[in-house]
């Protein structure tokens, strides 16, 4: 009878495997659309044998366990292409606004009120134009309208900046908030599984929260063989077991740092490492472009500008800019507090006095001040009865 009786306990096992494993399988099914759901499956192994008269003989199969089919090697693969292609589209949406910023080809870009102004500037120039105060005024409009073309530009590209800050601010936040659900499911998972065996819903959620953070920075995660669950990021510990540091942004340098050091993180990846490289390579690259830009041409334009002599005379002329300090050098903006720096050249007095005019020229030496500028007009200066017009 004991024959029997084994041959009935092997069937009876037998019967609660494949039963256990068609209600993973239902479960599987059920589950095909479920968001960071993974697929299990049964892990069956061979009963202990019987020893018999005759040898060893098996006893039916057993069911070690309810395992998740999923890959560690797999999983390192997908974050670090999910980090890369948060870096990239944060990037491209910022270079995206940047782009719609310039406006160009369009009819209220910097291109076409540069036209205008060269266009108005030609008329101008024209012998028979130089008095006109219609074309003098359309001139100025024109100008008028390039600078704050220019200015838009500039301000709508800081406000990307400040914008790709604010957002940093708040990915900051949500990194620490991360940490804390996932060092929270690290003691549910340790917890349960010393109790069942098994924590599989457990560690779905816990992946799922790494693969939300794997967009937003370059995560590594894996356990250990002390049995603690690590996330690191950048080499330094994030998630360690059931303690999570935090993460927050720094409003003065404009970085990320860990909060309990106060140490700088270095992101290369991940949509927060994007928009770092947008933010302060590419965006801060088209800002220096563009004052270069718009520093030369005010330059050109005001030494265009200072070889003309104004249409009426005039019994004094009185600066547009004032200087910080007397004896400071002309061409360190620095020290003389001056919004361009004033190089070599010449600056031609005319004077329209009882005699008719006199022009005279006065070099203007690299190393000038506005006191040593001064004493050369004061001594080259005409009577107070004179007009003068300067150049």
């Amino acid at each position: 009878m004991s024959g029997l009786f084994s041959a009935i306990k092997v069937g009876m096992r037998a019967l609660q495997a494949t039963e256990l494993g068609q209600r993973v399988v239902g479960n599987n099914i059920a589950n095909v659309d479920t968001a960071g759901y993974t697929r299990q499956r049964v892990d069956y192994v061979p009963s202990i044998s019987d020893v018999t008269a005759f040898g060893t003989v098996g006893t039916g199969v057993d069911v070690a366990g309810v395992s998740r089919v999923r890959d560690a090697f797999i999983d390192a693969q997908m974050w670090a292409q999910l980090a890369e292609g948060g870096r990239w589209t944060a990037v491209a949406e910022m270079l995206s606004r940047a782009e719609m910023s310039f406006n160009e080809p369009g009819e209220w870009g910097i291109s076409a009120s540069l036209s205008e102004f060269f266009a108005a500037a030609r008329t101008l120039a024209q012998p028979d134009q130089a008095d006109n105060s219609g074309v003098r005024i359309a001139f100025m409009e024109a100008a008028s309208s390039l600078a704050l073309s220019v200015r838009e530009v500039r301000a709508s590209l800081v406000s990307i900046q400040d914008d790709a800050s604010d957002e940093l601010s708040g990915l900051a936040s949500q990194i620490s908030a991360i940490a804390e659900q996932v060092a929270a499911l690290n003691e549910q998972i340790t917890r349960t599984e010393a109790q069942y065996g098994s924590a599989n819903e457990l560690r779905d959620k816990r992946d799922a929260l790494l693969e939300e953070l794997a967009g937003i920075i370059d995560v590594r995660a894996a356990e250990g063989s002390d049995g603690i669950f690590r996330v690191t990021i950048n080499g330094g510990v994030l998630v360690e077991g059931q303690r999570a540091e935090a993460v927050e942004f720094d409003d003065v340098s404009g970085e990320l740092r860990w909060s309990d050091t106060g140490v700088p993180i270095e992101f290369v990846s991940g949509r927060i490492g994007g928009m770092l490289e947008a933010r302060d390579d590419y965006i801060a690259g088209l800002i220096d472009e563009l004052d270069a830009f718009a520093g030369t041409l005010i330059e050109q334009v005001n030494l265009i500008h200072a070889s003309g002599l104004q249409l009426d005379w005039a019994t004094s002329l009185t600066g547009g800019y004032q200087v910080t300090s007397a004896t400071a050098l002309l061409s360190d903006i620095s020290s003389s507090g001056l919004p361009l720096a004033v190089s070599a050249g010449q600056l031609t007095v005319v004077a329209n006095g009882p005699g008719g005019e006199t022009e005279t020229v006065i070099s203007v030496a690299s190393l000038e001040t506005t006191a040593s500028l001064a004493a050369c007009l004061l001594y080259t200066s005409p009577s107070p009865r004179d007009r003068t017009r300067s150049r």
